[in-house]
């Protein structure tokens, strides 16, 4: 059934796996909340200016919390250093406060705040929990122990403090774009696309929230319209380099490479950290067959952080479209030196190992991949072919059986190495069909997903 070759002359030219471009591999970072950036994640809480204050001008803080005034001047005396990026002395007079009053409604809030910027999520939570014990009328800091639940991956929790702020203020919206991003963290895209539809009714000027809108809109295959709320979001704000990323990625999504370039140039031109465009860029410029173009842009970002895996890996498969095996293996290693047990670039190493003609380190690569993850379909196809292709007889006895059984139970294979292993037509068209999905993907690009911005309209001390 197999082609198996006795006689294997000239190796370079026979090692070659069937076509099987790799993806391209990018950090979802995009999606955001409070006033945000395209981005999944957390809250950047700007701490600023003078104690909250509600729309009327009156202080947040309930009557009954007033200090003794040793105890107002040294809340004073913290919100001052805060102001001044004396943050470590602030944090330790709140802590000193708090250790007298413990209700002290301001104070735990203004820690609650410092916590969330710090990403100490858990204390946020706690110290926001204490703080609706005592103001439960606070839409701020029910909002913001949404914004807490969120950090520490606690959506569903976080969607019912939202939905409290939101009730004892409807016109919050930084609320509903928040909820909105805890929404589509659920995967409830259209109840997501409703709250940010809600911010925006409530403040149409508002860049995060058409961000968000683009983002929900590019996954529910919407990119067109994505286009439209990223670029309303760049008039607004034109210092928005995560939009630019988004616009960048939602042009990819429509097919429009040339104009995705200038995108994330723009935002690596504001951001020039920003190590997912860089990434973003060199996939973009492999997608226009331009490798050594790539190839600089993934090594921009591994120059930036070196465990930046996504740049490393593209890195490596950039090499190996260029032929470059040898040279994409030792990126493959020092990935792999960063997450030792990542079947993908377990898989990816294996490939490279056997188009360079060392079968038995490639199959070990492949069954290291395989022992971590089991079900990676990419590494036990490369596994699968390579045992065909070296007539490694004692691994090909069980594979016989194993591998329709797989492709019966609707997993990927490669269409042509199938060829060796099945003669049942109806297997064979059932593994083509999935073979052609998957090389001719219809996925869309990763959004930044980076995380929750911080209100900026609500000014904290």
């Amino acid at each position: 059934m197999g082609d198996c070759a006795s006689e294997r002359k000239g190796k370079d030219k026979t090692r070659q796996t069937h076509s099987r471009p790799t993806a391209t591999r990018e950090n979802n970072e995009g999606l955001l909340l409070l006033g945000s950036q395209p981005t999944s994640g957390l809250n950047r809480v700007h701490l600023q200016g003078s104690l909250p204050r509600n729309p009327a001008g009156e202080q947040r803080y309930p009557m009954h919390t007033m200090l003794p005034d040793r105890l107002l001047r040294t809340f004073q005396q913290a919100v001052l250093l805060y102001e001044q990026g004396r943050v470590r002395e602030a944090e330790q007079l709140y802590q000193a406060i708090l250790l007298g009053e413990k209700r002290h409604f301001p104070t735990l809030y203004q820690l609650g705040l410092l916590r969330l910027q710090q990403h100490r999520f858990g204390d946020a939570e706690q110290l926001f929990r204490r703080a609706v014990k005592i103001n439960k009328r606070s839409a701020e800091a029910n909002e913001f122990l949404g914004s807490a639940l969120i950090g520490l991956n606690r959506p569903v929790e976080a969607v019912r403090s939202y939905e409290k702020a939101i009730a004892i203020r409807p016109d919050f919206a930084e609320a509903h774009n928040n909820l909105g991003y805890a929404l589509q963290v659920l995967g409830r895209l259209q109840d997501a696309m409703t709250e940010y539809e809600k911010a925006l009714a409530i403040r149409p000027q508002y860049p995060e929230a058409h961000n968000n809108l683009g983002n929900v809109l590019h996954l529910l295959d919407r990119s067109d319209d994505a286009i439209g709320q990223y670029e309303t979001a760049l008039k607004i704000r034109p210092d928005y380099p995560e939009a630019y990323w988004n616009l960048g990625t939602a042009f990819r999504a429509v097919g429009r490479l040339e104009d995705a370039i200038p995108q994330y140039e723009r935002a690596i031109a504001l951001k020039p950290d920003y190590l997912q465009a860089y990434n973003s860029l060199g996939n973009t410029l492999r997608n226009l067959d331009r490798p050594e173009e790539a190839i600089a842009q993934y090594q921009k970002a591994v120059s930036l952080e070196p465990t930046f895996l996504e740049a490393r890996t593209n890195h490596g498969d950039a090499l190996t479209t260029l032929g470059r095996d040898e040279e994409a293996l030792a990126v493959f290693d020092e990935a792999l030196a960063v997450r030792p047990e990542d079947p993908d670039i377990l898989a990816r190493k294996g490939e490279a190992l056997f188009r360079l003609g060392r079968d038995a380190e490639a199959l070990a690569s492949y069954d290291a991949a395989l022992t971590v993850d089991p079900d990676h379909d990419l590494a036990f196809d490369a596994m699968a072919a390579c045992v065909l292709k070296t007539c490694n007889w004692p691994r090909l006895a069980p594979l016989w059986h194993e591998v329709p059984s797989r492709v019966a139970k609707g997993r990927f294979f490669d269409a042509f190495s199938f060829l060796g292993y099945s003669s049942d037509p109806a297997l064979q068209l059932s593994c083509s069909k999935r073979y052609i999905r998957h090389e001719v993907p219809v996925g869309l690009p990763a959004l930044w997903t980076g995380g929750i911005w911080g209100n900026q309209k609500i000014k904290i001390a």
